[in-house]
């Protein structure tokens, strides 16, 4: 592996990475990167062969790709794909105090299908992002819901406030029957629903600026059913340290909405 590149000056931070990296087949080579959770890494290379760790790459690519908009091919050819040297870095903010392994493998220039694989070898470099800090998390305050009746829905309304420390503000919610939550429920071990937290989205840039002031920020859910819900709200700091905040209504909350 270490005739397919070089790589220098890693540096790490509580969010992402940067490493200096050289193709050895020359300056005109094209190639691309993956960065894995070095969990993922190490169960994937524990049950398959070393070369899915290039088509997993490949898959993982295609997805983000997906996600902002773009084919396979746009996505590699014009963002993430490189020719020759050149620093990279993370493309999506990594979680702190969290080993990785970024992968680094050569792959042809005019690829838009994201099965065909140019080469199987690549090179793993292993980092961890830094640990955070204690004193700079972000608080989270989050009221009880107001259900206001409009028509045939309701819109679900909460209070929120966070403080300086918060640099994004997510919100989101699923269905209680559409997932096990009966499970894993428990108000005061927001841990054992962590995996559910990734339905949400960041709020407006002013209602996040509202949600620091005393009077705080109106997060409202409109045009929803009476069913019986989890809502997900959470603030990140600028070392990605997530506080976090659930809470269920239930189809018996709707009845007394005005």
């Amino acid at each position: 592996p270490n005739s397919l590149f070089t790589y220098s000056n890693l540096e790490v931070t509580h969010t992402g990475f940067s490493v200096d990296v050289t193709p050895v087949q020359g300056e005109e080579s094209f190639w691309g990167y993956y960065v894995w959770t070095k969990k993922s890494y190490d169960e994937t290379l524990a049950t398959e062969s070393k070369a899915n760790i290039v088509m997993r790459s490949y898959f993982g690519l295609n997805n983000i790709g997906v996600e902002q908009g773009y084919d396979f091919g746009t996505f590699i050819q014009e963002y993430l794909g490189q020719t020759g040297s050149s620093t990279v870095v993370n493309y999506l903010p990594l979680q702190n105090n969290t080993a990785y392994v970024l992968v680094l493998f050569y792959m042809d220039p005019e690829v838009s299908d994201p099965t065909t694989v140019y080469d199987y070898n690549y090179v793993a470099v292993p980092f961890k992002t830094k640990e955070p800090s204690t004193d700079n998390v972000a608080s989270l305050e989050v009221s009880e819901p107001v259900i206001v009746k409009n028509g045939f829905k309701y819109d679900i309304q909460f209070l929120v406030k966070t403080d300086a420390n918060a640099i994004d503000m997510k919100v989101g919610a699923q269905l209680w029957n559409n997932y096990d939550f009966a499970k894993y429920w428990d108000p005061n071990d927001w841990s054992q629903i962590q995996a559910f937290f990734m339905f949400r989205t960041s709020v407006e840039p002013t209602t996040l600026e509202a949600a620091k002031t005393a009077e705080g920020a109106t997060v409202s859910f409109p045009g929803v059913d009476a069913e019986d819900y989890v809502f997900f709200f959470e603030v990140i700091n600028e070392e990605n340290t997530a506080t976090q905040f659930a809470v269920r209504v239930t189809p018996d909350m709707f009845d007394s909405a005005q």
